[in-house]
């Protein structure tokens, strides 16, 4: 099973490199190069939040890439951010994210404050690793990250918190 597991995350990594491994220069980034591939951590997990056995990995991906045929590293363009939008049963869902417009963190308190860092007005590249979906969205950071219990996002032109939207996923505070 981790040899299976295993294989589907290189696939994905790949597949990721192989659509979205590119950097811009110019002036304000107009000019689209494409890149040698992605530096990227992985950390592999066997249990959910719950205890309950579940193989998964979170991959960060380091926002810094290489030219092709330059042989030297561009520098990142300090707007363009991936987000690894893990699905687990029960846990997070991208429907959710899509239909309500918001990422999450998910596996602890370490990747809740990894989206502290997203500044407002950032692009942000989100990825659902070994679905075979490879990269499912884009969009952009309109405000700071908040705990679950607080978070208030705005529905139907409506400021509504999030605990009392119908939810598919289960969220969870870890910010505090």
């Amino acid at each position: 099973m981790i040899a299976s597991h295993e294989a589907t995350i290189t696939s994905a990594v790949r597949y990721s490199e192989d659509e979205a491994a590119f950097t811009r220069t110019g002036r304000n980034g107009v000019h689209r190069v494409e890149a040698n591939g992605f530096i990227a951590g992985g950390f592999r997990h066997r249990t959910s939040r719950d205890r309950d056995p579940l193989l998964h990995r979170h991959v960060l991906v380091a926002s810094s890439v290489q030219k092709k045929g330059s042989g030297k590293r561009e520098p990142w363009n300090g707007q363009d951010w991936y987000v690894s939008f893990g699905e687990d049963f029960g846990s997070r869902s991208w429907d959710d994210a899509c239909k309500y417009g918001f990422v999450s963190a998910g596996g602890g308190a370490w990747y809740s404050r990894t989206l502290r860092s997203l500044p407002i007005g950032a692009r942000v590249f989100a990825c659902i690793p070994g679905s075979g979906l490879g990269y499912v969205g884009v969009g952009t950071v309109i405000g700071e990250a908040m705990c679950f219990d607080d978070a208030i996002l705005t529905v139907d032109h409506v400021d509504t918190k999030m605990t009392d939207l119908s939810l598919i996923g289960t969220y969870f505070s870890w910010l505090r």
